[in-house]
């Protein structure tokens, strides 16, 4: 049974530059992702107050993985944040930018612009300016970009430019699935704790820093105790794509959990699924196809 396990790193994000370098493999293109400027000098303590990870902890070239949560303290949006740099626009304000899925930068930036009023900050949408690429092995970065951590093999490039690139990015997608990254969509925004999403073994989740929204709901759930449903993963030998919210069934044909996400690799497809706790030893299904723990 694949459960994550908590400190699970998070995958490598590079800087953002403005042109492509020789150097790299060929990048996969990630078209499936957006990006939300927070540009002044409150941006980092205005997001703060509204998501799950403790921004204090960015780093030049480490991003930190989060959440946008409501008063109820359901996830509205998954991200990967980072510091701006020069490389993407010389500016002496500092800000922020969010990676999260394309369908949620118009909505979450219309929600948090009901707060940004009183902060010294604006929200900018740089989704027709930024594209996002994954790639893998020894890259070297062209100038005015910054270093990044080179201790995985697996890394992200945020750029300016348009690059060549391979559009097949399903097998990527399986390997975030694999590494506790849920990034949800529209379909999927205001439904689920961050706990129910694995956020909280996978890094996503601070429960050191200060309030945001909907933090006494999570915190209370993390010391007194535990979600009815847990983020388990499955694996099909078979190359299946059960949409999002396909039910999944144990013996009896009672329906026990749902999918969150799926993805085909190398080795089958991977899906990612809500179960209750008191079916994880079960054997469960998917219409007639049997799912299978992924060790």
């Amino acid at each position: 049974m694949h459960r994550l396990a908590p400190g699970a790193a998070l995958t490598n994000i590079a800087p953002l530059v403005t042109k492509p370098c020789a150097n790299f493999s060929m990048p996969i293109a990630l078209s499936q992702f957006g990006f939300l400027e927070i540009r002044g000098v409150d941006a980092e303590k205005f997001l703060q107050g509204y998501c799950t990870c403790d921004l204090g902890r960015l780093k030049s070239g480490h991003p930190v993985y989060g959440a946008l949560t409501n008063i109820q303290g359901r996830v509205e949006a998954t991200f990967a944040a980072q510091r701006l740099t020069d490389a993407l626009e010389p500016n002496e304000d500092p800000g922020l930018i969010l990676r999260l899925h394309r369908s949620l930068v118009a909505p979450i930036l219309t929600q948090l612009q009901k707060y940004i009023v009183f902060s010294k900050a604006q929200l900018i949408d740089r989704t027709d300016e930024i594209h996002c690429y994954g790639f893998e092995g020894a890259v070297s970065l062209p100038q005015q970009s910054q270093s990044i951590d080179q201790a995985g093999n697996r890394h992200e490039l945020w750029s300016q430019a348009i690059l060549e690139s391979d559009e097949s990015e399903t097998d990527w997608i399986a390997r975030d699935l694999i590494a506790g990254r849920i990034w949800i969509s529209n379909e999927a925004s205001g439904l689920y704790l961050p706990q129910e999403l694995g956020m909280d073994l996978a890094g996503g989740v601070d429960f050191d820093k200060g309030c945001y929204l909907g933090q006494e709901i999570i915190a209370r759930l993390h010391f007194k105790g535990q979600t009815k449903q847990t983020l388990t993963l499955y694996k099909i030998p078979q190359k299946v794509f059960p949409e999002t919210a396909t039910p999944i069934v144990d013996d009896q044909g009672t329906a026990v959990g749902h999918v969150l996400q799926c993805a085909w690799s190398e080795n089958g497809s991977v899906v990612a699924a809500l179960i209750q706790r008191s079916a994880l030893d079960a054997n469960l299904r998917i219409d007639n196809t049997a799912l299978q723990h992924l060790a």
